[in-house]
């Protein structure tokens, strides 16, 4: 009898450990996206060798668990690409009902040589938005 009381005990013990352990908070994911860049600012006159902005709008989402995140950029033969990245964060909670857009979110870039450049914005559906630009 005693030897039974031990066995449901014991097994009590580890059915409560395993629920405890079992219900651990789950860390925020984090899931890149490309973000489609509606429209851009650059300065009129761009400067070899000088700094300059290229300011980027766009919607990033529909709540608040968006979030612009970073640019990838590329230049290869007078071409320069840009990849505008955002991130859902998924949370145990609600994400607020709110719009969330790049509000000119900046990229600065720097020109090495003069000449007629093509700025090229990827799109998530794979198309670009495109601006001419010239370096002196």
């Amino acid at each position: 009898m005693k030897s039974l009381k031990t066995l449901i005990f014991l097994l009590s013990f580890f059915s409560f450990f395993g629920i405890l352990t079992s219900c651990e908070k789950q860390e925020d994911s984090e899931n890149l996206f490309l973000v489609s860049v509606d429209s851009v600012r650059i300065p009129e006159t761009i400067l070899v060798n000088t700094s300059f902005d290229v300011s980027c709008y766009g919607t990033i989402g529909t709540n608040g668990c968006n979030r612009f995140s970073h640019f990838v950029s590329e230049e290869k033969n007078n071409i320069i690409t840009i990849e505008t990245w955002a991130e859902f964060h998924e949370t145990s909670s609600a994400c607020p009902t709110v719009m969330v857009y790049l509000d000119g979110q900046k990229l600065n870039l720097n020109l090495k040589e003069s000449g007629s450049y093509l700025l090229r914005l990827k799109r998530k559906d794979g198309t670009f938005l495109e601006k001419q630009i010239i370096a002196k």
